[in-house]
């Protein structure tokens, strides 16, 4: 971080030595986050593997269960998670405008999305009939595990909608991107984090939806 203060308190005046150095530590903090998203990803998976232990022919009961497990250990993580990401300038406070607090939520939501987006993918491939206790905790990735599940997902038509549907939002978001950038980066963190809630609740939903 030393080149930032250097640039920072030259008023942002560089030169191509220290532009350079910049970029260097934007590839270490890249790829540091990296590891904190795989790591999350393996804790997940190192935490059902202890729980359920043994080789025995996968049914779709263990399937249920490692789901379940996945969800309730997330949702205890995640509250960490949420704790570490906020800093002050991002925490809630009930005091701001409710633009404020939209914004600061978003940022958070942003921050933390390295944790939804595992859970999600693991409950992906739990789903497509995955056994998370083969997996290995060292070498396991998001790619290994979305391509599982891809390749066990038939193709459903309702798809194009969806895409049709998400062409418009991103034509119009790309519309704001000159005139109002801020806008358009809170409509697509917006839109994001929704669509993250959607899937982290689809299990929940599932369920609810077989209870009934």
């Amino acid at each position: 971080m030393e080149t930032i203060d250097k640039v920072e308190k030259a008023h942002y005046l560089a030169d191509e030595h220290d532009v350079e150095l910049l970029a260097v530590n934007y590839r270490a903090c890249s790829e540091g986050a990296k590891r904190v998203d795989g790591a999350y990803l393996r804790i997940l998976i190192a935490s059902l593997q202890a729980k359920f232990p043994g080789k025995r022919k996968l049914k779709d009961t263990d399937l249920h269960s490692h789901s379940e497990y996945v969800h309730e250990i997330h949702t205890t993580y995640y509250h960490a998670v949420l704790r570490g990401v906020t800093s002050d300038d991002v925490k809630d406070d009930e005091l701001l405008s409710v633009d404020e607090r939209r914004a600061r939520a978003g940022v958070r939501n942003g921050r933390a999305n390295f944790a939804r987006s595992a859970a999600s993918t693991l409950q992906s491939y739990i789903k497509a009939g995955g056994d998370v206790r083969s997996l290995s905790v060292l070498t396991v990735t998001k790619t290994a595990l979305r391509t599982f599940a891809l390749a066990k997902q038939p193709e459903a038509p309702k798809m194009e909608l969806v895409m049709a549907a998400l062409s418009k939002v991103e034509k119009r978001v790309m519309t704001w991107v000159d005139e109002d950038p801020d806008q358009a980066r809170a409509a697509v963190e917006e839109c994001m984090a929704r669509l993250q809630h959607i899937l982290d609740d689809l299990p929940q939903h599932e369920r609810r939806k077989k209870a009934a």
